[in-house]
């Protein structure tokens, strides 16, 4: 009997500790932006399974676009109030005329609890989409926090590497875009859509690695995924050292 509540005792605090666990998380905030004296309440919306506790501190950001490379911080603050899934922050900038706008990214600490984090959730945490040469969501938030083991996360990636491989196939065909070789990195000799129709799992997961290591120009944009993954082999396909 002693041994069996010793153990019911210890499932209790694994599990708490599971729930209780925090992640660094970007949300974009919505564009309800209220400005009162020198703070300014943002809102974010959280999706199901997420949780911000009152209090949390988070860091407002811009994110990169072609106009704008800037992905510098506009402003900080805490958690304020919470009404549903919607949540205040209440922010400060240190540096005068910087404004929120709506699709700034707020880094905040949040509660998911039991999500597998696994490459693709490390992606997504940046408040990353990425898409299909077709223009359907492959990888987005409410897609990945259900997963909770890798074999869950492996029907994802392999929907990756079959849009790499078609992407790859369908432009070799219709030659509108030169088939250049890759000259540096694991592709070398190569060329682009050669290389994109014999991509693996490993291979998906390499660039996805690469891409929460390096977040800055992703984060909080959505993107073709066979379109960066070809940009990201012609570059040599930088990996990150584990």
């Amino acid at each position: 009997m002693l041994k069996q509540i010793l153990t019911s005792l210890l499932l209790l605090v694994a599990c708490d500790i599971l729930a209780q666990e925090k992640i660094l998380m970007a949300f974009p905030i919505t564009d309800y932006i209220v400005e009162k004296d020198s703070i300014q309440i943002v809102q974010v919306l959280l999706p199901e399974g997420i949780t911000i506790p009152e209090k949390t501190m988070g860091v407002l950001r811009r994110v990169y676009s072609t106009a704008d490379t800037s992905t510098a911080m506009i402003a900080n603050g805490r958690c304020q109030l919470i009404k549903g899934r919607y949540h205040y922050f209440a922010l400060r900038s240190d540096k005068p005329g910087q404004k929120p706008a709506a699709g700034n990214l707020l880094y905040t600490n949040a509660q998911v609890p039991g999500v597998f984090q696994g490459p693709l959730f490390n992606v997504i945490k940046h408040g990353i989409v990425l898409q299909s040469v077709l223009d359907t969501n492959i990888v987005s938030l409410e897609r990945v926090i259900p997963l909770k083991s890798k074999s869950d996360e492996k029907h994802i990636l392999d929907e990756l590497v079959q849009d790499v491989r078609f992407t790859g196939t369908e432009m070799a065909k219709q030659q509108t875009v030169p088939d250049v070789q890759i000259k540096t990195g694991p592709y070398k000799g190569k060329t682009i859509f050669t290389a994109m129709q014999a991509v693996t799992v490993p291979e998906v997961e390499n660039f996805l690695k690469y891409i929460a290591a390096r977040p800055a120009k992703y984060a909080g944009n959505t993107w073709k995924f066979s379109e960066i993954m070809a940009t990201w082999m012609d570059a040599g396909a930088p990996t990150v050292i584990e």
